[in-house]
């Protein structure tokens, strides 16, 4: 079973999916982590496989306009700040959105970063969304997550999980 998880922002928004892919790995998964080129050797020196975005999030972090839309965790302020955001960079945002959608394409399993969905929803058949709210990562957390792989396995179904 290959799990996909995208994720893209600062070392802080990659490092707790890197953790949740050395234990999928660990239990047998194949793992692929989808995230920004220039974290690409960071991901590789923990021995999972990568997936380089074009996209350099550090220099567009810089950008006054993208700083602003991106602060605190308010989707609708993230989507009024892209609507009046530049050109340029609604351009990168899909062109970001295109690339995640083919990484996620031979996915059986996606676990992505909230600010990174998109691709994952047309990578095909429609997803069952799986949320675990405030659920620690725990022996609890972790046995659910396996029963959920197994019977998703079982049942050829695609998944969204979101953590947290």
């Amino acid at each position: 079973m290959k799990i996909v998880i995208t994720t893209i922002g600062t070392r802080g928004d990659l490092q707790p999916y890197i953790a949740l892919g050395l234990g999928l790995k660990k239990a047998g998964y194949e793992v692929q982590i989808v995230s920004a080129r220039n974290e690409e050797n960071f991901v590789r020196n923990y021995g999972l496989d990568f997936y380089a975005l074009e996209v350099d999030i550090q220099k567009i972090m810089e950008d006054g306009e993208v700083r602003e839309m991106s602060k605190g965790n308010n989707p609708l302020k993230f989507i009024k700040g892209h609507l009046k955001s530049s050109k340029g960079l609604k351009k990168l945002m899909v062109k970001t959105q295109v690339e995640i959608w083919k990484a996620c394409a031979d996915a059986d399993l996606i676990i992505f970063h909230p600010g990174m969905p998109l691709g994952f929803y047309l990578a095909g058949n429609a997803p069952i969304y799986i949320g675990f709210g405030s659920m620690k990562e725990n022996e609890s957390f972790s046995k659910t997550l396996e029963i959920i792989i197994e019977a998703l396995n079982l049942t050829k179904q695609r998944a969204v999980v979101g953590l947290g």
